[in-house]
């Protein structure tokens, strides 16, 4: 007899490290060197050591509460009243992400290949394509995941090492001439690119019972991923362009591709591998956001029409993505999510604290 469908640790994986690596791998660079600093790579891994264990963290925190998602363990361990505020509060930072997500891809494929098409164009047609899919749940999205993240990270590590001809140390020095000063600046400059690993606490209850206990290594083993990436990203585009004009540059990642020359080669422009890759991988990425707000706003609404749910949270992401007026405020979008993460990451550990009281104490669930 088969198993009913559920994720193995490989997706869990692969779910939690796709999740982050969207609008980073071109956001990145430039987040890093409005701080000045050349040695961003450094401070990426440390921060990639310290939000793998916060994915832990979240991790064993959601199989201790398996089979209940967040959402129900908000319910049980806050209450009805305050569970149910905790629950908005994750929906609309998914939804929050969802429009940045999507607002990112419009303004890279505005900027980059469609110059004369209206963003509200853009970004309704991505938004209507990701309601079509979501439509089928979250095993299919997770498969498409599967099947793309392999492909983007072959195609993205084989440009990078490819830019490597235009590479120079020199720009990558002092590194941490100030010391600890420098990983304050930074830190608060790039903890946005790690956004997407909390979605551990939404997706244990879909894998098989038998490995809840290993999922938040999975989801450690994903942000660690990540890291490296993020790591690698840092290291060659601004050994490659320096921190003054990677710092200019909107997307510099692309912009490095784009001067990207090889030799004997017929291939004139790189950058379209990377940006194929990039729309795709953030498509699937903006996917895991709006399927985890599905799922909440179905439990905290019990509503059972889903078409109907769909296409009010598609008008509410569309007015969500336009609502910055230029790339400026879309960066400044993101500084406000950034900062947002916090709260969200602290309603699990306040919900797991009130759950073992009620336990200790045999208090009764509201």
């Amino acid at each position: 007899m088969y198993r009913a469908e559920k994720l193995s640790l490989l997706q869990v994986t692969i779910l939690c490290s796709s999740t982050m690596i969207g609008a980073g791998i071109l956001t990145i660079p430039r987040s890093s060197a409005n701080s000045g600093f050349p040695d961003g790579w450094i401070i990426v891994l440390i921060q990639g050591v310290i939000f793998a264990f916060v994915a832990f963290l979240l991790g064993w925190i959601a199989e201790k509460n398996a089979p209940d998602t967040i959402f129900e363990s908000n319910t049980k361990g806050a209450g009805a009243f305050f569970g149910t505020i905790f629950n908005l509060m994750l929906i609309g930072y998914l939804l929050a992400i969802v429009g940045f997500e999507a607002r990112v891809l419009g303004e890279v494929v505005q900027f980059f290949l469609l110059q004369s098409t209206p963003m509200t164009v853009i970004v309704m047609i991505f938004l209507l394509v990701a309601t079509y899919h979501l439509k089928s749940g979250i095993f299919p999205v997770v498969k498409m995941v599967t099947y793309i993240y392999p492909m983007t990270m072959i195609i993205y590590i084989g440009l990078m090492l490819f830019s490597l001809k235009i590479f120079d140390f020199d720009y990558l020095r002092p590194v941490m001439a100030h010391g600890f000063k420098d990983f304050s600046n930074l830190f608060s400059q790039t903890f946005i690119q790690f956004t997407g690993f909390e979605v551990i606490l939404f997706v244990v209850p879909l894998v098989y019972k038998d490995k809840w206990s290993k999922a938040k290594w999975a989801a450690a083993i994903g942000v660690g991923i990540t890291t490296l990436i993020y790591s690698l990203t840092l290291f060659i585009v601004i050994g490659s362009m320096t921190v003054g004009e990677t710092k200019s540059l909107t997307w510099p990642t692309v912009s490095l591709i784009q001067a990207l020359e090889l030799e004997g080669v017929f291939i004139e422009r790189f950058d379209i591998f990377l940006l194929t890759i990039w729309t795709c991988q953030q498509f699937i990425c903006m996917l895991g956001f709006f399927q985890f707000a599905i799922k909440g706003c179905q439990t905290v609404f019990k509503t059972t029409n889903l078409t109907r749910l769909l296409w009010l949270l598609f008008l509410l992401t569309s007015a969500l993505s336009l609502f910055p007026r230029n790339i400026n405020e879309v960066f400044y979008y993101s500084t406000l999510l950034g900062y947002a993460l916090f709260a969200v990451l602290a309603i699990p550990f306040i919900t797991a604290i009130l759950l073992m009281i009620r336990k200790k104490w045999g208090g009764r669930s509201a």
